[in-house]
């Protein structure tokens, strides 16, 4: 799966949670435009590190999270994997990237 179509995916269940239901919805709760949505939850456009940002902001996650792989995705779904989850937020901004940066190094090993 390629980083925009996992972009797509985590994004979708982001706004799930948010109960933002309709591409409006999202677009009007995280200040950007219908199509922006709609063409990120397409996979159509890339998104620039400022944008993603900010839609992380708004959907209160971490940038990290919504780029997570699906099979990490199902680590985190797990009562451990929220706790390791809730931990890792609770991390200064620096060691959260040192985190980001094993997981992205483990699972390149695993591929």
């Amino acid at each position: 799966m390629d980083a925009r179509n996992i972009l797509a995916n985590n994004l979708r269940l982001a706004l799930e949670r948010k109960s933002l239901k309709s591409q409006a919805q999202a677009a009007s709760a995280l200040g950007v435009a219908q199509t922006q949505i709609s063409n990120l939850l397409n996979g159509r456009k890339s998104v620039q590190l400022d944008s993603l940002e900010r839609l992380s902001d708004a959907l209160e996650s971490e940038v990290w999270e919504l780029l997570l792989p699906p099979e990490l995705q199902t680590v985190l779904n797990e009562r451990s994997g929220r706790d390791l989850l809730e931990g890792i937020r609770e991390l200064s901004e620096k060691d959260r990237e040192a985190v980001w940066q094993m997981i992205q190094k483990l699972y390149s090993a695993g591929r």
